[in-house]
């Protein structure tokens, strides 16, 4: 899949230039409203997403060594 996605990109870099990158501009586009998208569904559901609070230094490695 991928293959056919980069033959195609290169397909059409090699005809115009310009509607590749305008390719590539609105699969960033898409990519980065599917993100927020989700992000602001989980905030809406009080779901606490990887990024809302930043781990604290060894925490991580704490929780994972515990037995409980």
């Amino acid at each position: 899949m991928i293959a056919g996605l980069v033959g195609t990109w290169l397909e059409l870099f090699l005809r115009s230039p310009w509607t590749a990158v305008g390719v590539v501009v609105a699969a960033v586009a898409a990519v980065t409203a599917l993100v927020v998208r989700a992000r602001l569904a989980a905030r809406s559901r009080g779901e606490r997403t990887p990024d809302a609070e930043p781990a604290r230094v060894g925490e991580a490695a704490e929780s994972d060594t515990r037995l409980t």
